[in-house]
C-alpha cells in the first residue's frame, strides 16, 4: 500500500477482514473497540465514541493485514534463554532503581 503525501503523517491501524465479502475491522485503541469499515485499503474517518481520541480529527489509515501480520509466535522464554535476549533493561539494573 501506498500512502500520498497527506496521508503518511497519519496513524495506520491493521485491519482484519470480518466476513466473506471483505469487509474490515480495526481495533480502536482509544475507544477499546472494533471500528468496521468497508473494502479496501486508506484513509478513513473515525468511528470512535471516546471524545479525547486524536483519530476524530485526522481519521486512520488503514491497511489490512497479511497472514505474515496475524501469524502468532511464542512469547515465552525459559531462564536458559534470557542471555540470548537483547533487554534493555536487566534485573540486576531495575533492582538497582530506587522506586
Amino acid at each position: 500500500m501506498r500512502l500520498n503525501k497527506d496521508d503518511r503523517s497519519l496513524p495506520v491501524l491493521l485491519a482484519y477482514e470480518r466476513d466473506e465479502s471483505g469487509n474490515l475491522a480495526v481495533w480502536c485503541p482509544y475507544c477499546a473497540c472494533w471500528h468496521l469499515h468497508g473494502q479496501g485499503d486508506g484513509h478513513r474517518m473515525a468511528h470512535c465514541q471516546n471524545r479525547r481520541s486524536p483519530f476524530k480529527k485526522t481519521g486512520y489509515v488503514i491497511k489490512k493485514g497479511s497472514s505474515k501480520d496475524f501469524e502468532f509466535k511464542n512469547n515465552t522464554y525459559f531462564d536458559y534463554q534470557y542471555d540470548k535476549l537483547d533487554l534493555k533493561y536487566t534485573d540486576e539494573k531495575i533492582e538497582k532503581k530506587s522506586w
